[in-house]
């Protein structure tokens, strides 16, 4: 790490459609270890506004409409992820040592949901074969269950975590969390 170089910001510029872009191909290492690049892929970075709490999401009327709505804390997450500010990025650098991590995370989440789809399906049909059984009960609940835990995976080894990258709120930067001190001697060409 080079002291003092908590995150860098290389700047986005307005493609043709009028959205934030960031081309990544001129970097010949990796932002996070500073390897030579084994790949480049393509990715959208992301803001998402702060939660509810840190700044309203709703007018005060709206809110004081719907006070006792059970699903405004809903509501809420959607409005902050519909203002969700992408960047789009194109031949960001990973080095063999990325490579290989996400794609452990890939096979695991992958894993998770076969054997979520194994064990619901599986269950579906020995409930049609065999009559109804309690124990069916329990493959029947975890396969969703295992669904919803594949998330978990699938976020550990999303390129933007790995990378350390987040974008700026109005979309101008891409910010790189503790860049390998590499990858900052490049950009800061």
């Amino acid at each position: 790490m080079m002291p003092g170089v908590e995150t860098l910001s290389l700047p986005a510029r307005k493609s043709a459609k009028g959205t934030p872009e960031l081309d990544a191909s001129s970097f010949a290492v990796c932002s996070r270890h500073g390897e030579p690049v084994a790949r480049r892929v393509d990715m959208d970075v992301k803001w998402i506004p702060a939660a509810p709490g840190a700044g309203e999401v709703f007018p005060k009327s709206v809110a004081k409409r719907f006070a006792d709505h059970p699903f405004l804390p809903v509501l809420g997450t959607v409005a902050r992820l519909g203002s969700a500010v992408l960047i789009h990025t194109s031949g960001w650098p990973l080095c063999a040592e990325c490579c290989r991590y996400r794609a452990r995370w890939s096979i695991v989440t992958r894993s998770t949901l076969a054997l979520a789809a194994f064990l619901f399906f599986g269950a579906l049909v020995l409930r049609f074969l065999i009559g109804q059984q309690a124990w069916l009960m329990a493959p029947l609940l975890l396969g969703p269950a295992l669904v919803l835990l594949s998330v978990l995976p699938f976020v550990r080894g999303s390129v933007p975590r790995l990378t350390g990258t987040r974008g700026t709120p109005d979309g101008s930067a891409v910010l790189v969390d503790h860049p390998h001190p590499a990858f900052f001697a490049q950009a800061g060409r």
